[in-house]
């Protein structure tokens, strides 16, 4: 049986995609549907559903290797066409965008997305270029799922004689496994809560199995065809209220807060559990139809979901490098695009079953793509230029932070955990320092000197945007300490001024440079405002804005933070976002590739000098 044949699940399945689709494309400065992520969740529910009422109602007699043969024979033709597509639509921009496209194909090929994501700290968006195929994470999963619950099925199998045995003995496996796994969701987002990352609950299989092992369990404890009760108000009122409550946590629902993995994707996968057993059981026998367009998305709903995210960067991404940053216009390019490649991919592979003659066009078609993919990935860099740069102007920011602080650099070097003893001549490996810890403070107890405490001193805490302007910073504001990492966001600024102030270490002039990875508004004014308590009156603190062509978030947050001299005497602004933006929209080129670091001297001299006008205007205070 086809899952159309079904009534009323194509409709939850496009409110699943539609929700999906609002929360990639809406431009940033739309508030709705901001929690539209929970809408592979609803995806998630009806696929455990569907696989194992389908599975259920053929035991004992289960072919666990042709149900593999089908699932791959169903997604993985489409899967290539989509990487193979995109890929070559990579060629077109500068290598820094294709930098490390080999491991995102062989994850994405292998199914095993959402590990890899894991493993290299990845979200939706990297820290300098998107993943082209992050998204194919929800394939990870939902493979992952297919290969371990179809054997423990196909043991059970060994063991009965009836499909309504094997019920008895699924039904209440998969909803243990189910609760287990949520469990696992809620303790293991309370242990990272204080990281406001987190990829590794939300990708894990463990940990976001309930969602399929839910819809399993109602897969095993009704099938396809359950009795049916006559339909009534409460047949036609429960989906439709349980509707209306997923819409509702589509609005409040973020990826960054942990209210949301405590219950807010647990409770996503009730509310669809329940409008799936609603309309099983009230909904079959209804006279009304669902519309035909509902069943036409429904049906490309898989090419659909595959094609929209690559085809949404790689707009993005050649929007960036031709400096265009009209957000509607990309969107409605992206669905266009999107919609006609998904039919092409429908067309061509959505009812691959078994393979026929007339099929042999397909799977040439299938590997040109694999070939093609591994051509670009393979002649595209490892690293993107930007990211060695900023790599190398690190270890000569740290090294340069440091030498000020230590009277004997030879027993800093014989004392500290963090010398690259391969390279000892680079002196201090920044990698092996503590991203809550500030470089030369530590460097300073590490010798055990603390002479050179100087509290007239001005320090910059950054990110990568500091760090690859450091040198400039260094040369153009004299006795600056420069101590910035990649990727730091503002609560982890937060924790290198605490630092500063428990040595009693604080400068007079404190400058925060982290207006650029603002995962969350919320947790990074809450930051920011804490910071500002945490050094207190008597110290100057000088925020600066951040800037990054079609980053909304950024230009949020600086007119956020342009608000608080108004509220702090003791806070002044370093608008480099004003400063820049002129520049930027005129010529592309004075960004880097990733379109939020200085692209050029002159800019990087930009940088430097914002920095230094604001610290010159309260160097009296």
């Amino acid at each position: 049986m086809r899952n159309k044949k079904i009534k009323w699940l194509d409709t939850l399945r496009v409110l699943g995609l539609v929700m999906v689709l609002a929360y990639h494309l809406l431009p940033s400065n739309v508030h709705i549907f901001k929690g539209g992520f929970i809408g592979v969740d609803i995806f998630f529910v009806l696929s455990g559903y569907l696989t194992t009422a389908l599975i259920v109602e053929k035991l004992p007699e289960f072919d666990l290797f042709g149900f593999f043969a089908k699932r791959i024979r169903r997604l993985v033709p489409l899967l290539l066409f989509m990487v193979g597509t995109s890929s070559v639509a990579l060629l077109g921009l500068p290598g820094d965008f294709r930098s490390g496209l080999l491991k995102q194909v062989m994850a994405a090929i292998a199914q095993c997305t959402n590990y890899y994501e894991i493993a290299t700290g990845g979200s939706y968006g990297s820290s300098f270029f998107a993943h082209i195929f992050i998204h194919t994470w929800t394939l990870g999963v939902e493979f992952q799922y297919y290969i371990l619950w179809a054997i423990i099925i196909a043991f059970i199998a060994l063991f009965v004689r009836t499909s309504d045995a094997a019920r008895r003995i699924i039904a209440p496996l998969a909803l243990v496994l189910a609760i287990g796994s949520a469990v696992l969701m809620v303790t293991g987002s309370t242990a990272i809560a204080d990281t406001h990352n987190f990829t590794d609950v939300y990708f894990a299989l463990q940990t976001h199995g309930f969602t399929v092992m839910m819809g399993s369990a109602i897969g095993a404890f009704l099938g396809t065809k359950p009795k049916q009760i006559e339909a009534g108000a409460v047949g036609a009122i429960l989906p439709i209220t349980a509707g209306l409550g997923l819409v509702g946590l589509a609005q409040v629902l973020r990826f960054d807060e942990l209210s949301t993995y405590h219950y807010g994707l647990i409770l996503t996968s009730v509310l669809t559990s329940v409008i799936i057993v609603t309309v099983l059981k009230f909904g079959q026998g209804t006279k009304t139809s669902e519309w035909f367009i509902i069943e036409y998305f429904s049906s490309r709903s898989y090419a659909i979901y595959l094609f929209h995210w690559p085809i949404s960067v790689l707009l993005k991404d050649y929007a960036q490098v031709n400096n265009y940053s009209n957000q509607w216009i990309l969107m409605l390019a992206t669905l266009l695009l999107t919609l006609i490649f998904a039919e092409i991919g429908y067309l061509a592979f959505g009812s691959v079953h078994e393979w026929k003659p007339a099929q042999v066009m397909t799977s040439g078609v299938v590997v040109v793509m694999l070939a093609s993919s591994l051509f670009v990935a393979l002649t595209s860099p490892l690293v993107s230029a930007t990211e060695l740069d900023l790599n190398a102007k690190t270890r000569t920011s740290a090294i340069s932070n440091l030498a000020p602080y230590c009277k004997d650099m030879g027993t800093f070097v014989s004392k500290s955990p963090v010398v690259d003893h391969d390279h000892p001549e680079l002196l201090p490996n920044p990698e092996k320092f503590s991203n809550y810890s500030h470089m030369a403070d530590q460097a300073r107890l590490l010798v055990g000197d603390e002479s050179h405490v100087d509290k007239t001193t001005m320090t910059i805490i950054g990110d990568s945007v500091t760090n690859i302007t450091s040198n400039r910073l260094r040369s153009t504001i004299p006795g600056l300490i420069v101590d910035a990492m990649g990727n730091r966001k503002m609560d982890e600024g937060l924790a290198v001024v605490e630092d500063l102030k428990s040595h009693d270490a604080l400068p007079h002039t404190i400058v925060i440079s982290l207006g650029t990875n603002i995962i969350s508004q919320d947790v990074s004014k809450d930051a920011a405002l804490k910071i500002i308590d945490e050094v207190g009156p008597g110290h100057n603190i000088i925020f600066v804005t951040g800037y990054g062509i079609g980053y909304g978030g950024m230009a949020k947050f600086a007119d956020w933070l342009r608000t608080l001299p108004d509220q702090y005497s003791n806070v002044t602004i370093a608008d480099w976002a004003a400063a820049i933006a002129p520049i930027a929209e005129k010529d592309r080129s004075a960004m880097t590739n990733d379109a939020f670091h200085p692209g050029r001297p002159d800019t990087e001299q930009l940088y430097a000098d914002v920095v230094k006008a604001a610290i010159e205007k309260v160097k009296d205070k």
